[in-house]
């Protein structure tokens, strides 16, 4: 199977803090939906901004739930 990895200012997931819970949702318009096709279709990685600033302490967490997207914030 070939491998793909993607480099953009954005995640195809995004991550929106309320209260003291994340939410993640996919990203709309761009980069994102354009390559998300080939993201899902192909062995891939896909590192960038998860939209929000995530702070020491969050960071475990954000990173577990994002890499079940094969996606790694930055």
């Amino acid at each position: 199977m070939r491998r793909l990895l993607i480099i953009s200012n954005r995640l195809p997931v995004s991550v929106e803090r309320r209260k003291n819970e994340f939410r993640f949702s996919s990203s709309v318009g761009g980069l994102a939906t354009g390559l998300n096709a080939l993201h899902q279709r192909y062995e891939s990685v896909w590192v960038g901004w998860p939209g929000i600033a995530i702070n020491r302490e969050e960071n475990d967490y954000v990173e577990s739930k994002l890499s079940e997207f094969n996606c790694y914030p930055v």
